[in-house]
């Protein structure tokens, strides 16, 4: 069993419910959104900022649990700023405390799926 099995079941889990919800995954951005609606319990916020204000704390996005608030930059294309949303929401979802997370911690390139062998494998862990 790899290391994130158990978060790509979360992640599972929260998109099955999303589209029960009815979500729509064509449309990203609205379907991240439509995932903190299905996350109730958590009673999360979603709040926009410029990237230069100072409740990112330099980061592009981050998660402030106290606050119970997902802080995202305003800029770029909605599925990317969605991207930063969802890898916020997973953080709300699997880990207790606040986290900030640079653009290193976000990279759409790699894969969710597990790897089973080789580079690709070691490249996954390294973005842990």
């Amino acid at each position: 069993m790899d290391g994130f099995d158990p978060i790509r079941r979360s992640a599972n889990d929260l998109h099955d419910a999303t589209l029960h919800a009815g979500g729509d995954p064509l449309d990203p951005l609205a379907f991240v959104m439509r995932a903190i609606d299905a996350l109730e319990s958590l009673a999360l916020d979603l709040v926009w900022l410029d990237p230069d204000d100072p409740g990112l704390k330099g980061a592009r996005a981050r998660f402030d649990d106290q606050a119970g608030l997902i802080c995202c930059e305003n800029i770029g294309v909605p599925s990317s700023r969605a991207l930063l949303v969802a890898h916020e929401l997973g953080h709300a979802k699997l880990h207790a405390g606040s986290l900030n997370c640079t653009s290193t911690d976000v990279d759409a390139s790699q894969t969710t799926e597990a790897a089973a062998v080789g580079l690709q494998r070691e490249i996954g862990r390294a973005h842990v």
